[in-house]
């Protein structure tokens, strides 16, 4: 028996999806302020998405996790493969560098390069952290005590993040780029 999808998160969906087209179209001052919430709803609506389509289900984390990999950053590396495989011949075509190799490598990595796949860093660990939110919130009952625990998570994390900004390690931002995103 299949499940009838959710028009509300549809719609959602879609008014974010426009709202985000809006954004990357060079709209004026005030427009760009009111759509200013639209990767914030993706981000909310994949994580009700998920908890819908997970009600009721067990869920194989590694075999989850490995899906989401497959369905989010493989085709964004193919992507990424696909788009500066085109500059590059560009590039002998017209003698003009468009990418430098440190930016092509901080792109595969999602941490920075060119800057357009960011987005899918962050539906990555929102998958990543999904499933430990949804078991929290299946095992704890009251909402206050549940908003009370991200409440925490969120404190704990700004706590790291305050204390990791005023030192330098070497992994640093590759922490608060994956670990701390993930929970905050």
């Amino acid at each position: 028996m299949k499940k009838e999808r959710n028009t509300k998160i549809d719609i959602l969906r879609a008014i974010a999806m426009i709202c985000i087209i809006i954004a990357h179209s060079k709209p004026d001052a005030l427009t760009f302020q009111l759509r200013n919430f639209d990767v914030i709803m993706i981000v909310i609506l994949l994580g009700a998405s998920f908890q819908l389509s997970m009600q009721g289900k067990s869920i194989n984390y590694v075999q989850y996790i490995i899906k989401r990999f497959k369905r989010l950053i493989l085709p964004t590396w193919i992507f990424l493969t696909v788009f500066f495989s085109f500059f590059y011949i560009l590039s002998i075509t017209t003698n003009k560098e468009y990418f430098t190799l440190p930016q092509i490598i901080e792109s595969y990595k999602m941490l920075g390069g060119i800057g357009f796949v960011w987005i899918m860093k962050v539906f990555f660990i929102v998958a990543l952290t999904s499933p430990l939110l949804l078991y929290i919130s299946n095992r704890v009952k009251s909402h206050i005590l549940y908003f009370t625990l991200l409440a925490l998570a969120y404190i704990i994390y700004h706590i790291l993040y305050l204390q990791l900004d005023q030192v330098t390690m070497p992994f640093n931002k590759y922490y608060n780029l994956l670990l701390l995103e993930g929970i905050g």
